[in-house]
């Protein structure tokens, strides 16, 4: 029992030093982040160590790190890898464990696990027959059970047979990415006809010295809140705006944000993207926004949808375009309830100028988030435009008789 209790050990180690591995060999492909003399100047004034940095993230990750650490040098120890291999694999993990957030979403952890076992496919190959070979974890599967989201019990019965709603070319949904004049340059990485879910994404549509101008002029002349919830202040700044004539409050999550009437500002912009979206005319365009500035990465909005009474979601198709400025930021797309062992998540980088939308039913069966990432250190503002299509009863649009 003692023995294989020991062998057990070993090949955990073993594991966490493979992974450790890849984790570099992954950061050594990536090309050196350009920073600012504001970022450089306020990343100088911090420590640069590692093991510093991530005593300083969390205490979790902390003792993950040094863990990690004593796994290298048993893994070499038990002559599954070489001395200079459980060095790289140490300061690859601390150096992994100070710049990501904890992650524990399980299609994270799946990805992973899937890496590690390419990565140990190929160490085992290199180490030959007279070296002990490493355990790869088990592959993962996508689709399974998860932590969090809408629970099983909650699904909507299917509409359309096997499908989930009934088809676009029957209802007469047009994707935007279809109306607009440069269509050549719209993709569309979610599509999911049976759902009748669609996310596009359009890159660069503002030229960066444009992004620059209108990225100060948002922050400058937007009067942000940071509204409490139950668990204390959000982690971003917010801000919500509407068309002339409409008072609609925001609510979401508990939270109540007053409206701002579009300034002329957000005007011009939309006269300037939204062509681009195949809406020219002033009437086909979105009646209200919501804006959120993420100071760095450690700002987030966690997973949610879009839901809300105002927006009718999910109900009817929804249509939400979304606007990048500043910094980089991964955006995340996971379905509510997965069939069998479909893919469930979806995920696009946006970064400055970039244009995204949500189309469809997207609203009722996707829930979408940017996560934590403790290694973008510059701001974002995302503005997400929407159609209001059903006013508070207090707003004036709603007792309007025509």
């Amino acid at each position: 029992m003692g023995q294989w209790y020991q062998q057990q050990v070993v090949m955990q180690q073993q594991q966490w030093a493979a992974f450790a591995a890849y984790t570099k060999q992954q950061q050594a492909l990536k090309p050196p982040k350009k920073q600012s003399s504001s970022s450089s100047s306020s990343s100088s004034s911090s420590s640069s160590s590692p093991a510093r940095q991530c005593s300083q993230e969390t205490p979790a990750v902390d003792a993950a790190a040094k863990a990690a650490a004593r796994a290298a040098a048993a893994a070499a120890a038990a002559g599954a890898v070489t001395a200079n291999f459980a060095e790289d694999a140490e300061e690859a993990l601390l150096e992994a464990a100070a710049s990501r957030p904890r992650k524990k979403r399980w299609d994270v952890e799946g990805a992973q696990r899937n890496q590690v076992g390419l990565y140990v496919a190929t160490l085992n190959a290199k180490l030959g027959p007279g070296k002990a070979a490493v355990q790869p974890p088990a592959p993962f599967v996508s689709g399974g059970e998860r932590r969090g989201g809408p629970a099983p019990e909650d699904a909507p019965p299917k509409l359309a047979g096997e499908c989930w709603e009934d088809a676009r070319g029957k209802v007469g949904l047009q994707l935007l990415g279809d109306l607009s004049a440069i269509r050549d340059r719209w993709t569309y990485p979610l599509q999911d006809e049976s759902r009748r879910s669609f996310a596009g994404y359009l890159p660069g549509i503002l030229p960066p010295e444009h992004c620059g101008a209108y990225f100060d002029r948002v922050r400058e002349d937007t009067r942000w809140l940071q509204p409490t919830g139950s668990k204390g202040p959000i982690p971003r700044k917010t801000a919500w705006m509407v068309a002339r004539d409409c008072t609609c409050t925001y609510r979401y999550g508990g939270l109540e944000v007053e409206p701002q009437i579009y300034p002329n500002w957000m005007t011009e912009l939309m006269q300037v993207v939204m062509p681009a979206c195949g809406l020219s005319r002033p009437q086909d365009m979105p009646n209200s926004c919501n804006l959120n500035l993420y100071e760095d990465g450690t700002n987030q909005v966690g997973w949610h949808s879009d839901d809300e009474r105002l927006f009718q979601g999910r109900f009817r198709d929804c249509r939400i375009i979304s606007l990048s400025l500043g910094a980089r930021r991964r955006f995340e797309l996971r379905v509510n309830w997965p069939d069998g062992s479909e893919q469930s998540l979806c995920d696009m980088m946006l970064g400055d100028g970039d244009m995204c939308t949500m189309e469809g039913m997207t609203q009722k069966h996707f829930q979408h988030r940017v996560g934590r990432e403790v290694r973008v250190t510059g701001p974002r503002i995302n503005l997400t435009w929407r159609w209001i299509a059903k006013h508070t009863p207090q707003c004036p649009i709603s007792r309007c008789r025509f």
